[in-house]
């Protein structure tokens, strides 16, 4: 190619962009590098984000996704228990009942029960009261062994009842009708009264016991006669090893007797009869309060 045809084309071409001396090449460069690198890092941060997300869903527990709790609740909401019917004898359980004393006739006819003993048979009315007068009688296990109960309620005189170990030698309907008699519930049928009925009270504070022991103190206002630890009126009342007392007291002038014992588990219980009911000597109880605590005796309360 000669020389003239040469320079015509170089001359076709321009001369070009302007060429920048080499600091101003390598700023370039080194801005060129800086920006590659900031992708790379987003990049890399979108795609640990992405895997984190991924994590967390994976990972969840089965509260965030389906509502099914992790564990069991720290505490679980208590269960009231339900009254139920036994024989037509409402049955209501009742944790203020104790084991000494564990059903009791309420004034509605139904029976509350202490909620470690089970009511197996139920009798309504037994004694064939006219409301708002009331009787029942049931069949109820402690510690699977069986106990038969009979009470009463009496809207002007309160009521009572009775509780055996059940008996092999009479039926339990049989037992019932032999409370009836001891208990005078011809009052609540039109009958006559009958002066065999559980003379003991519970809503007299006349007496407590002193500590742990068998003796016991007055309350404020009683005056305090005489009294004896362990009587021993029967095991229906309390046996030979438990705590209990019987004391002889004046009250707003009368005389009564207190029988009381402190069953180990339960609170100290005091059954007041009054002297007119109960004998004209602290002996003469005694010997009253054994004979009602013996075996199928309907005792005081």
């Amino acid at each position: 190619m000669d020389t003239d045809l040469r320079d015509e084309l170089d001359r076709s071409f321009g001369d070009g962009p302007a060429i920048d001396d080499t600091a101003v090449l390598l700023d370039r460069g080194h801005r060129a590098l800086r920006r590659r690198r900031l992708a790379s890092g987003a990049a890399t941060l979108a795609v640990a984000v992405v895997a984190i997300s991924t994590s967390a869903v994976l990972h969840s527990g089965p509260s965030e996704s389906t509502g099914v709790p992790l564990g069991p609740p720290a505490s679980s909401p208590s269960q009231t228990p339900q009254d139920t019917e036994v024989d037509g004898v409402v049955l209501v359980p009742d944790p203020s009942m104790r084991r000494s004393t564990p059903v009791v006739l309420a004034r509605d006819g139904s029976v509350h029960v202490w909620p470690d003993a089970q009511v197996t048979v139920a009798i309504p009315n037994p004694f064939e009261r006219v409301a708002p007068s009331t009787s029942a009688a049931v069949i109820y296990l402690v510690d699977g062994k069986p106990h038969w109960y009979v009470g009463y309620y009496e809207p002007d005189q309160g009521g009572g009842g009775v509780m055996t170990p059940a008996r092999d030698d009479v039926s339990f309907r049989d037992w019932v009708l032999e409370q009836k008699a001891v208990q005078g519930s011809d009052r609540g049928t039109g009958g006559g009264t009958s002066s065999a009925e559980w003379p003991g009270r519970v809503d007299l504070e006349l007496v407590r016991f002193a500590g742990q022991s068998a003796r016991l103190e007055a309350q404020d206002g009683v005056t305090l006669l005489q009294q004896r630890p362990h009587p021993q009126v029967g095991d229906s009342f309390a046996a030979a090893d438990d705590l209990s007392a019987v004391a002889e007291v004046r009250y707003e002038g009368e005389r009564y007797y207190v029988l009381a014992r402190h069953l180990p588990g339960d609170a100290p219980q005091y059954i007041a009869v009054s002297a007119a009911e109960g004998g004209s000597t602290l002996a003469d109880f005694l010997d009253y309060a054994r004979g009602r605590y013996a075996e199928g005796g309907g005792g005081l309360l």
